[in-house]
């Protein structure tokens, strides 16, 4: 509201990118944290549905979604927001079956990283990962950290290149499929 915001005097050189000059440019707008007074709002702490589309670091069209993530303690520890993951989903040993690997998600892009353990829905006490997908992605993040155990590879940055996503099982890695 209007009275929530007043202009304060800031060198013009100092005043970080993304900060709004005059209190009616944000009135109306919802902020994702409080500010400290005197604290400069700006476009990257406020909902938007215009513009650049952005909500919270989630552009339009997109989802956040955190799973938890095993075996990847490794991987976990060189992992920062911004990095790009493919994302494994792992199926255990059963009666029935042998276990089985396969690469769901290719080149996801990686919001967050908690390596405090948190418990899953199969009782692990895991570290979480918030991973930007689209809304079909988030499904199958959601069935995986659900059912399966999720791993996580890093990639380079660089790149960019994806291959077919088929299972693998012990006896076809045996078999030499995984060359």
């Amino acid at each position: 509201a209007a009275g929530d915001v007043k202009a304060v005097a800031w060198p013009a050189e100092q005043l970080p990118q993304g900060a709004f000059e005059k209190p009616d440019q944000v009135t109306g707008k919802t902020l994702f944290s409080t500010l400290s007074p005197a604290e400069p709002v700006l476009a990257s702490r406020l909902a938007s549905s215009e513009g650049d589309g952005q909500s919270a670091g989630v552009p339009a069209g997109m989802r956040a979604v955190s799973v938890h993530v095993s075996d990847s303690s490794g991987v976990l520890a060189l992992l920062h927001s911004g990095h790009r993951v493919d994302v494994q989903v792992l199926l255990p040993k059963t009666q029935n079956s042998d276990a089985q690997v396969r690469t769901a998600l290719e080149g996801v892009e990686v919001l967050a990283v908690n390596n405090k353990a948190d418990s899953n829905s199969q009782g692990f006490s895991l570290p979480v990962v918030t991973l930007l997908v689209k809304p079909a992605a988030a499904d199958v993040l959601a069935l995986a950290d659900a059912g399966a155990r999720v791993r996580l590879t890093l990639r380079n940055p660089l790149d960019t290149a994806t291959r077919t996503h088929t299972s693998m099982s012990i006896p076809s890695l045996m078999q030499g499929a995984g060359q």
